[in-house]
């Protein structure tokens, strides 16, 4: 029941896409909790109904006050913290993977959140739903890929930023943390090219840690291994 909810939902996310495309992203079985199954099969149609959150967008925008997007959930618990602290905007959360969409959904019910909704899919293709509304995206911690013949599937690319400058309003800001070195050089190399985005900071340069963000347990991981966070901020560099 649960994987074909899934098949579903993100079929109305996507619309389908190209089977030959490359992935960032593996959907690996897991381990999910009965407390995650159960918030997958009751919870995933009221936080993910596309209809209903192209419904609350527009409402959104109606209100001029912001519609957000944070691509890959973790445990939720950044992405909620946001929409506590800014009621009156909206924030989407994209991601594939079952547990923790599960836990996210959770704690959502948990805590009466009514301003996060849920993308299920692949934000290559999850995008092409939505025009140009977001206020700010939040990347944290995307999968390294670090093997080198595995850096293809990296999530940061060309062709990514130039599909998201396509969807961001003309003051967006687009927030990118990674304890990778060589991720981070390669984010900082795309953005350098781009003739889409700009670095915030100027040609090469990282961003001081935003104040407002959870230390996430990736994060956590990364320094209690004493690695360095990454920390990049991008613009906008044209929209007409």
């Amino acid at each position: 029941m649960r994987v074909k909810l899934i098949e579903r939902i993100e079929q109305q996310h996507i619309g389908g896409s190209s089977t030959n495309k490359i992935r960032s992203f593996v959907v690996r079985s897991g381990r999910i909790t009965i407390a995650q199954n159960r918030a997958l099969e009751q919870l995933l149609p009221k936080y993910a109904n596309l209809t209903e959150i192209r419904e609350r967008i527009e409402h959104i925008k109606s209100t001029g006050n912001q519609v957000n997007l944070e691509i890959g959930l973790g445990d939720g618990k950044n992405l909620i913290h946001m929409a506590k602290e800014n009621p009156n905007s909206i924030f989407l959360g994209s991601d594939v993977h079952l547990p923790g969409i599960g836990s996210t959904l959770n704690s959502l019910e948990l805590h009466n959140i009514n301003n996060v909704r849920v993308l299920v899919g692949d934000i290559n293709d999850t995008l092409l739903s939505f025009g140009r509304i977001f206020q700010n995206i939040f990347i944290f911690f995307p999968d390294p890929w670090p093997k080198k013949r595995h850096n293809k599937r990296r999530l940061i690319n060309r062709e990514f930023l130039d599909l998201i400058a396509k969807k961001i309003k003309v003051d967006c800001k687009i927030y990118i943390a990674t304890d990778c070195k060589d991720y981070a050089t390669s984010i900082l190399n795309v953005i350098e090219i781009s003739k889409e985005i700009e670095n915030s900071e100027g040609s090469w340069r990282v961003s001081k840690r935003p104040s407002w963000r959870l230390l996430t347990k990736f994060e956590r991981r990364a320094l209690q291994a004493n690695s360095r966070v990454y920390e990049i901020c991008c613009i906008p560099k044209n929209i007409d």
